[in-house]
């Protein structure tokens, strides 16, 4: 007993008098300096406990220390929160559309026709509680004319688009937005009564390599 008790008080006077205690190293530069890896063989989920503020990070010397769990957060202000961009980008060896390859944006789903002319066309992705008019604001930018402005279901009128609880997956086409190559399309949108503003840029690209054509087919969805 007397012996153990020496060798105890040998520890703690030697714990009391270095600041420092380092493992593998003979000259530790913090508190505790471990020169090998490190394991913990057990630790809890903490994941829903508030009193967890902190994340521990290490620099490219080792040293490890902590920033706040909220610093790594998406910023939560009115104008840079609740923001989300989605595309669907794929080729094809003919300048038509795949019917099948959609995007989905809020309660739409976009996709190009297989038929001429590649039209934009457009359903619901759930079935409404009651039939509703959906208005498209778009933009056609290409060479030649140039422009032309959409706020219902062609270029010439403002009539809206309309769903049904029986058509509400049933998609709607555009009657004149003919996709062209290096054409860009703009369209605006929402879904009534919802908060959120939709903005829809599409895009067909005719490529050449070794002679042989393909068509890259972009659409890329950002939510406001």
């Amino acid at each position: 007993m007397i012996k153990k008790g020496i060798i105890l008080t040998c520890l703690v006077l030697s714990q009391n008098s270095n600041a420092q205690v380092g493992i593998n190293t003979n000259t530790p530069t913090r508190a505790l300096d471990i020169n090998g890896n490190l394991k913990i063989r057990e630790i809890s989920d903490e994941s829903d406990n508030g009193q967890y503020t902190k994340v521990l990070v290490t620099n490219a010397d080792g040293n490890v220390d902590y920033i706040y769990k909220k610093d790594l957060l998406p910023a939560t202000d009115e104008f840079t929160s609740n923001k989300e961009v989605i595309n669907n980008i794929y080729s094809n060896n003919v300048e038509l559309g795949i019917d099948t390859k959609v995007i989905t944006c809020g309660k739409f789903q976009f996709s190009f026709s297989s038929e001429s002319d590649s039209k934009i066309r457009f359903n619901l992705t759930e079935k409404p509680s009651e039939n509703i008019d959906i208005y498209m604001s778009m933009e056609q930018n290409w060479t030649g004319s140039g422009f032309q402005f959409y706020q219902g279901t062609s270029s010439n009128n403002t009539t809206a688009f309309k769903f049904t609880t029986t058509n509400w997956n049933s998609p709607k086409e555009f009657a004149s937005a003919n996709l062209a190559d290096f054409e860009q399309n703009v369209m605006y949108f929402q879904y009534p009564k919802d908060p959120s503003f939709y903005r829809l840029t599409i895009y067909r690209v005719n490529h050449t390599v070794n002679k042989e054509n393909t068509w890259s087919f972009v659409s890329a969805c950002e939510k406001f």
